[in-house]
């Protein structure tokens, strides 16, 4: 077995000191780009590969430092309106804090430009960024994005350029039909919604909506999804009274009130599941998985920043967390015969 070249032999032929020549195999900007291409030539020369029991530990060990050193710092940054509170913010928080990071938010309306924004967080060791919900008409999220390894939680446009972390809404559509079914229901009419402002995991829903009722047998059963704004209880409740479906599956428990202002009783008139959401003993649907989805961001954004990888990656890649399916009152009681079909 050919003997593995150290990080020791390494800095000894390229002239360096070891700290030297791990930030560049990193590709961290601290360091020149001239030396750094040197050092990554110079490893690809002699054979050089890292021993991945050896950087686990010196992960496990930087993550232990207190106070947290440069590059253990990270940046939410949205771009909302003043006084708006996202949900997802607390859960990114403390899963930072139990992987031994700080993190800060910053809102993009504070700051002149992303080239403000973005100085402002390079000089205060920051070079770990999540980027967040941004609403119609806000600044945008236009940081110098070449100085920082980035994680989107939510991005204004499809595709995202950013690594990303979501819900899987493809799977929640599908698990919320599958599990109405076996309420008993049959003709269920899906409301994927269209959010507001539009997100960029907008078209899974759609798109898992139109797949999973060109699916139902018979055909009469099927219900043409309902893809307005979310806040259209208009278009919302003529759906409803143009199609009559025995349940609806729509975007968030708040859609029960529209229902329920309509004239319709839950689930006495019609049934109602939530794709996101939902609570048990409040609402039957698919559940949070807000902290699966934050342990998930912090895990990619530590892979970036122990690799040196920052800005806008060749091929983004999309983490989807699988969801979870909880029963509430707003579905009769579960049929226990086996449904029909829909094959």
């Amino acid at each position: 077995m050919a003997k593995r070249i150290t990080l020791g032999e390494l800095a000894e032929a390229a002239h360096l000191s070891r700290a030297t020549v791990s930030m560049a195999l990193r590709d961290l900007p601290e360091i020149a780009a001239a030396t750094r291409a040197r050092v990554q030539e110079l490893a690809a020369r002699m054979g050089y590969r890292p021993d991945p029991a050896l950087s686990a530990l010196a992960s496990m060990r930087w993550q232990g430092r207190t106070p947290a050193p440069t590059g253990r710092k990270l940046a939410l940054v949205t771009s909302m309106e003043p006084g708006r509170k996202w949900g997802v913010v607390d859960g990114v928080v403390k899963a930072a804090a139990r992987r031994g990071y700080g993190l800060e938010t910053f809102d993009r309306h504070q700051f002149a430009s992303g080239q403000a924004l973005s100085r402002v967080l390079y000089h205060r060791g920051i070079r770990g960024v999540f980027v967040g919900l941004v609403v119609d008409g806000a600044p945008p999220l236009d940081l110098e994005w070449d100085l920082f390894s980035v994680v989107a939680l939510s991005w204004p446009e499809h595709p995202c350029p950013f690594h990303s972390v979501a819900t899987d809404m493809f799977a929640a559509v599908e698990l919320s039909s599958r599990e109405t079914r076996r309420h008993g229901y049959r003709r269920i009419g899906i409301a994927p919604f269209q959010s507001v402002p539009a997100v960029s995991y907008d078209p899974l829903r759609i798109a898992a909506a139109r797949y999973v009722q060109s699916e139902v047998r018979p055909k009469s059963e099927r219900i043409p999804p309902l893809t307005s704004r979310s806040n259209d209880r208009k278009a919302f409740l003529k759906w409803v009274a143009r199609y009559r479906p025995d349940a609806v599956i729509a975007l968030s428990p708040g859609k029960i009130w529209m229902l329920r202002e309509g004239g319709y009783r839950v689930p006495e008139d019609i049934g109602y599941a939530s794709i996101l959401h939902a609570v048990a003993g409040e609402c039957a649907g698919c559940g949070e998985v807000r902290t699966e989805e934050c342990e998930a961001a912090i895990d990619l954004i530590d892979a970036q920043l122990r690799h040196g990888r920052r800005g806008v990656p060749d091929v983004a890649q999309m983490l989807l967390v699988e969801p979870r399916w909880v029963d509430g009152p707003t579905l009769r009681q579960r049929i226990l015969t086996a449904p029909r079909s829909m094959d």
